[in-house]
């Protein structure tokens, strides 16, 4: 994996984290879920990417 995309990962996980302490902290708890799954959801989508881009070399 490059290290852009190391780095672009390692960005948005702070962003998301970000976002679900700002959340956390204002009381919205139940909001923090969306960002779990969010967070799940790039985990999976980068995993079937390098699935995907190993079977194609």
């Amino acid at each position: 994996m490059s290290k852009t995309r190391i780095l672009f990962l390692v960005i948005i996980t702070l962003v998301i984290a970000a976002l679900g302490w700002v959340t956390y902290e204002s009381g919205h708890d139940e909001l923090i879920i969306y960002y779990v799954i969010g967070f799940a959801l790039l985990v999976i989508l980068e995993i079937v990417r390098v699935i995907v881009q190993k079977k194609t070399k």
